[in-house]
């Protein structure tokens, strides 16, 4: 969901015409028959104010649009502005002889710059440089979009991800994860203290868990022969348990060649830098930033995350991972991850690749459910052997939509 701020009054004029400009411009959707145009050969601004939109809380997904076109000798530009505040100034890159819609999105600086959205406008500068004959700008159509103000969970906004503290009982954010909820909302099933065990915070990590929870086989203290953490490396083994008979010594801690050391008890790998992405991929504050610092924890933390905005087909994120120091030997290279679809729609597949620079390693496909899952695939004999250099390993993610 989200709010359009469009054109609604002629601020300045200034030999732009038809006279009202703001109701040619303004449509739903665009119309080319019905636009407004510059004065021929001259530099001159037209100033439109823009209807009110309700504060999102937020600084993602603002974004300016226009449909234009100019004749040769011509520059258009756009301003938008807060008041008497310049927000951004942005050159389109206008083409000649006929209508092209054309997008920015405000920056997160920018978007913050905005102190209130009841005193928005837009500047349409043309800017005139030679030519005789007619030289000219032409618009059909102008918008400002922001996110929608009511936290519904379409928009992944920060307060609905996180619960925020500040609500109030009308707002959605209240019911799905404020400080007064009941056993029945969204942030009391994903991390409330008190908690039942068919919820999904209980399940994927509750205090307390019993031996067919998910949080029990994949980390806890007190582990059984048969779970994944005792055969992965738990600390307590007897002599019959994988992790012992595959590589631990007896009486005494394990060195580098053991498999039980090599399947993570020392060492494990974990995100530690940006590699590049598409798309619009935030931290669980809503920040472009730093994102690797969101999912580099020894075990799964579903209040610490990275999340995709209006996910498209393809869209991916790519992090390099920790050196381990050296090359490890035998024993299996297991990669582990964590995700859940945040629309509970169901649509939504992620692909995890482990790469070595632009060669894909080893993937793994899964549809993203609404409750969040620990997935792991281990690599193959042969897909292990191609590693040449530990040095340069990463992951990447990529959103397929259904």
């Amino acid at each position: 969901m989200a709010q359009y701020a469009r054109p609604s009054t002629d601020t300045t004029v200034n030999s732009w015409t038809t006279e009202p400009l703001w109701s040619k411009i303004d449509e739903v959707s665009y119309d080319d028959g019905d636009s407004i145009a510059g004065p021929t050969r001259k530099t001159t601004t037209a100033t439109l104010g823009l209807s009110s939109v309700t504060d999102p809380v937020s600084e993602v997904n603002h974004i300016l649009r226009i449909r234009a076109y100019e004749t040769a000798g011509i520059v258009l530009t756009v301003g938008l502005y807060s008041g008497t505040t310049l927000i951004k100034t942005w050159d389109p890159g206008v083409g000649n002889s006929t209508f092209t819609s054309y997008t920015v999105a405000l920056t997160t600086v920018e978007a913050n710059n905005i102190a209130n959205y009841g005193t928005l406008s837009m500047a349409l500068i043309q800017t005139y440089s030679s030519g005789s004959g007619t030289r000219k700008a032409y618009v059909s159509w102008a918008e400002f979009e922001v996110p929608n103000a009511v936290l519904d969970g379409s928009d992944y906004q920060t307060s609905f991800i996180l619960g925020g503290l500040f609500t109030t009982a009308a707002q959605d954010a209240f019911t799905f994860g404020g400080v007064s909820i009941t056993s029945s909302a969204y942030g009391y099933a994903s991390g409330q203290t008190t908690f039942s065990d068919a919820q999904s915070a209980f399940s994927a990590g509750g205090i307390i868990s019993t031996d067919n929870n998910i949080a029990y086989a994949i980390g806890s203290i007190d582990t059984l022969a048969s779970q994944d953490v005792f055969i992965n490396g738990s600390t307590v083994t007897s002599s019959t348990a994988a992790a012992y008979s595959e590589g631990f010594s007896a009486g005494g801690p394990t060195s580098d060649n053991n498999i039980a050391f090599l399947l993570g008890i020392e060492n494990p790998l974990f995100p530690d830098g940006l590699i590049g992405k598409s798309g619009i991929w935030l931290t669980e504050i809503s920040s472009e930033d730093n994102t690797w610092l969101s999912i580099d924890e020894s075990a799964p933390d579903n209040l610490d995350y990275v999340y995709n905005i209006g996910p498209t087909t393809n869209e991916y994120i790519e992090w390099s991972i920790t050196n381990p120091s050296g090359t490890p030997g035998d024993g299996d290279i297991v990669v582990f991850w964590s995700g859940k679809d945040n629309t509970a729609s169901g649509v939504s597949q992620a692909t995890i690749q482990l790469r070595q620079g632009a060669t894909i390693i080893a993937s793994s496909q899964q549809t993203l459910t609404a409750t969040p899952r620990i997935y792991y695939f281990t690599l193959t004999p042969t897909e292990k052997s191609n590693i040449t250099d530990w040095n340069d390993l990463r992951v990447r993610i990529i959103i397929t939509v259904l």
